[in-house]
């Protein structure tokens, strides 16, 4: 099926859609845009896309879990009764996010992970900045990120490069051919 579209194409190009596929014909003949075939090999980069968040959220992680743990844990134990909040909260938010970040980054455990950033991060974002204006992001943009970012993996879990899929990839397959 043929259709020339009023859109912003140029005069002589004609947009052509048939199923899963869309060419664009103009003056050098038919180029393809978009097939299923496309859209098949982009699902085969999900485990690759889902390692390299895993290591990039895992790497934040251990960043900021380090500092609060070892090299800054004085200015974080001062900081924290400024918002109201006990000073070993320094050390719980320092061993989620060190000892979560290595988790992430090997893959174990990663929905339960994800699933403590999640709720480290809303906490921050909540309570840190309650006072403040919510609607002005560039005060809670980082922790924003991080609790999107790892929300997704517990939506999508950790992928085929993972620990978890080894050792729990067997017993949900396992139900799944009883």
């Amino acid at each position: 099926m043929q259709r020339e579209r009023d859109t912003n194409l140029p005069p002589g190009f004609l947009l052509q859609c048939s199923g899963f596929r869309l060419k664009l014909a103009g003056p050098l003949g038919y180029r393809r845009i978009w097939s299923k075939q496309m859209l098949q090999n982009l699902e085969r980069l999900k485990p690759l896309a889902l390692l390299l968040l895993r290591i990039s959220l895992g790497a934040i992680l251990i960043f900021y879990g380090r500092a609060k743990l070892f090299t800054q844990t004085a200015s974080y134990i001062q900081s924290f009764p400024r918002f109201g909040l006990p000073s070993y909260f320094t050390y719980i938010a320092g061993v989620v996010e060190l000892f979560g970040g290595c988790l992430l980054i090997v893959g174990l455990f990663t929905r339960v992970v994800g699933l403590l950033i999640v709720a480290e991060t809303v906490f921050a974002i909540v309570w840190f900045h309650r006072m403040g204006n919510l609607s002005a992001v560039q005060n809670y943009q980082v922790e924003l990120l991080l609790a999107v970012t790892a929300f997704a993996l517990v939506a999508l879990g950790a992928g085929a490069i993972s620990l978890d899929q080894p050792i729990f990839g067997r017993k949900t397959r396992a139900k799944v051919k009883a």
